[in-house]
């Protein structure tokens, strides 16, 4: 590692703006300290008492400064999802790890020799993936693809979290399908990717717990049914509460970035705009033979 750590607080990423809409405080109001966060990227148990974490490296056409922190937003913005989720009481909760953006320099007048990482706790035990962002589902539990379906929802069918991995219900890396496709890295599909995953979901008793509407029109699973259920087939309310999503609609939010502590980065390039074929069953209730 560099010299200098400085770590972007995910809360300077992602924060609440006019109560309920997401935002991103622009100013360079970080952390750094060095010491803490290489001790904790090693473990050391005498500094920060045995807590492994974890520096993730993009590479290839994916090494962009923009996105760390896109992955970092997708990742908070998932798990207010997960919070709301909660709140309905289903069987099993679901949680997404607390990210944060990293820049690792010798010397933070040498642009060459900056470099990004996505920080996070380590997972311990069994990783799977449970589903991907193009429709892959490995359909052995009910949890990940409830979730997932309950995103869209809950949105009011204006996105859906996919990508859907970690250890338990521990999430971590998750991808975010916006109706329009812009926002949240080049693996939003835009409604391609929904209808993706929506060609080869299978609701569950959990979905039929919530009362999603698109039930009515997809056939269930006879036997995930007798998986993960909640206590009674259906819950009391009429249906899920909406979480305000305007902020997708707002292309500043979703492209910015903080401001980054190398003083001779002050440019970013734009981000490449997705390659993907739009479709017209946007937020409507898809349904398939």
């Amino acid at each position: 590692l560099g010299d200098d750590i400085s770590q972007h607080d995910p809360k300077h990423i992602t924060k609440e703006k006019d109560d309920d809409n997401l935002g991103i405080d622009i100013n360079n109001d970080t952390m750094t300290n060095n010491n803490i966060l290489f001790n904790k990227l090693i473990g050391n148990k005498n500094v920060f008492g045995g807590k492994l974490c974890v520096a993730k490296k993009n590479f290839g056409i994916c090494d962009s400064i923009e996105a760390y922190f896109y992955d970092v937003r997708t990742q908070c913005e998932s798990s207010k999802i997960a919070k709301l989720y909660n709140k309905h009481q289903p069987p099993k909760k679901v949680a997404f790890l607390e990210a944060s953006v990293i820049e690792v320099m010798d010397d933070e007048e040498k642009t060459d020799e900056i470099e990004l990482f996505c920080l996070e706790s380590f997972l311990h035990g069994s990783y799977i993936k449970h589903i991907d962002n193009h429709g892959g589902d490995e359909k052995a539990r009910n949890t990940p693809s409830a979730f997932a379906h309950f995103s869209y929802e809950a949105s009011n069918k204006r996105l859906l979290v996919c990508d859907i991995q970690g250890v338990g219900d521990l999430y971590t890396d998750p991808q975010i399908h916006t109706y329009h496709g812009t926002g949240y890295g080049m693996g939003n599909l835009g409604n391609d990717g929904i209808i993706k995953f929506f060609k080869t979901h299978e609701c569950n008793a959990i979905c039929k717990h919530f009362k999603f509407s698109s039930t009515r029109n997809m056939g269930i699973n006879e036997d995930l049914i007798y998986g993960t259920r909640p206590e009674k087939q259906y819950m009391k309310m009429k249906k899920i509460d909406i979480i305000d999503t305007k902020y997708i609609d707002d292309t500043k939010y979703l492209l910015q970035i903080p401001k980054l502590w190398h003083k001779n980065i002050t440019h970013l390039p734009s981000p490449p705009a997705p390659i993907i074929t739009y479709n017209t069953q946007t937020n409507i209730n898809i349904n398939f033979n």
